[in-house]
């Protein structure tokens, strides 16, 4: 090779050196090529993860890697990511990507892909779930006699709790907030009779007559029934024990472990909320004229219910004693070991953080809301209409994910057992052929 040769080539690897140096460093420093606008341009990064995990990743299509995943070099703008796992519903977003920024999805929620499955045969509007255990209580009508019956998810067994004759109508029932009894409501107005019944050992107490007009379970505790007199109120359970526990004016009343309570009671044109205790009594707040009973909540929260206009009302009830809500709510429940509020007017499904969330409307439906429920352990709910079981993410990015978990008729009602896997409602999967309580796996 001639010295010219030689001098060429070795120039011409100088050159190639300096265009392409700054080109890998650009590339390692994450700089991208824009065909369409022709400029470099720093690309931003995607963490994802779901649940459950291991799920495929697809941004704009290409496989990326499987949850959790961190994806990298993805240019600025909208990329479409996907979601696939076998044996659940696919999961997709438009998502925003930043510059030098990372954009987060934290425990996408993946829905298994099963059917929904009736699993007892039960008359339709008659039944009901207790929070604290996930079971569940509904009723088999016959010609002479109505039947109880309580069902066990855990071990998938049933027990029949009580008979009520064919002749008094549907029983209405109401669980305790420890879920060991069941309120077994018959009639109405001045005939309307109650018995509370363990599910558990069978013990029943039939409510005197005369004790006082039924005004519900006690919200504080765990299973005593509140009669409403004159003289003030009192509390009754399946041993037959009826105590007085206010005197008169107590509107409403709700008891603590340590023996202390809160009630409502009247003071002119309006209504106080009173925290009673053995050193004293504190005034919580004041409220409108209402039908009032308290409602469970959350240690430091008062909720109270105005049956009649259908509106919930949450206080602070060791601060200022404020009223942080003031909404139209036919349903609501608290987040299982939370704070967090999930409520419905029937047609609006709202989220509501008490200690600085705001409130926040998830959906807006024209069919009414039935039920709802909380996804245990994740940014997520399910709603219950009458045709359909929905699932909805509470992530707003390009509008909240949801999936179609179960199409049928008149499902109503709706909660999931305490390990959150499984969703049950009451309703029809054979155009109203068949009614009873449904269940529909989420995992």
């Amino acid at each position: 090779m001639s010295t010219g040769m030689r001098r060429g080539l070795a120039w011409a690897f100088v050159i190639l050196f300096l265009i392409s140096a700054p080109v890998v460093v650009l590339y390692t420093a994450g700089y991208r090529l824009n065909l369409p606008s022709g400029r470099l341009v720093q690309t931003g990064i995607l963490s994802i993860s779901s649940v459950p995990s291991g799920a495929r990743v697809l941004v704009d299509g290409v496989l990326s890697g499987t949850t959790s995943a961190l994806v990298k070099n993805l240019l600025p703008g909208s990329h479409r990511v996907e979601l696939r796992k076998d044996g659940y519903l696919p999961w997709s977003k438009t998502l925003p990507i930043e510059s030098q920024r990372t954009t987060f999805v934290q425990n996408a929620v993946l829905n298994a892909d099963k059917p929904a499955v009736l699993q007892r045969a039960a008359s339709a509007g008659a039944g009901a779930f207790a929070r604290a255990t996930g079971n569940a209580a509904y009723v088999r009508q016959g010609k002479v006699w109505n039947e109880i019956w309580s069902y066990q998810p855990q071990d998938g067994g049933d027990r029949l709790v009580a008979r009520r004759p064919s002749s008094d109508g549907m029983p209405a029932l109401a669980w305790s907030p420890d879920g060991t009894t069941l309120a077994i409501s018959t009639g109405s107005g001045p005939s309307r009779s109650v018995s509370l019944v363990n599910v558990d050992d069978g013990r029943r107490f039939d409510l005197p007559a005369k004790s006082g007009t039924p005004a519900g379970w006690d919200a504080g505790t765990g299973a005593a029934y509140l009669l409403s007199a004159k003289d003030g109120i009192s509390s009754a359970d399946v041993d037959g024990d009826v105590v007085s526990i206010a005197p008169s004016p107590a509107l409403a009343l709700e008891t603590s472990a340590d023996g202390s309570y809160a009630i409502v009671a009247a003071e002119g044109e309006r209504l106080a909320v009173v925290h009673r205790q053995a050193n004293g009594v504190s005034l919580v707040g004041y409220v409108p004229m209402g039908n009032y009973r308290f409602a469970p909540a959350p240690d430091g929260w008062l909720a109270l219910d105005d049956a009649d206009r259908q509106s919930l009302i949450v206080l602070d009830g060791n601060g200022s004693g404020a009223a942080v809500l003031t909404a139209n709510a036919s349903q609501w429940q608290w987040e299982p070991k939370g704070r967090r509020l999930l409520y419905t007017d029937g047609h609006e499904l709202h989220l509501f953080d008490p200690l600085g969330g705001g409130d926040e409307t998830l959906t807006r439906v024209s069919d009414p809301i039935t039920g709802i429920a909380w996804r245990v352990g994740l940014d997520a709910a399910l709603y219950a209409q009458g045709a359909q079981l929905v699932s909805i993410e509470f992530d707003r990015r390009d509008g909240r994910e949801t999936a179609t978990l179960a199409q049928g008729n008149g499902f109503q009602s709706l909660w999931t057992d305490p390990s959150g896997k499984t969703a049950f409602t009451f309703g029809s999967l054979d155009g109203g052929k068949t009614s009873g309580l449904i269940s529909r796996g989420l995992e």
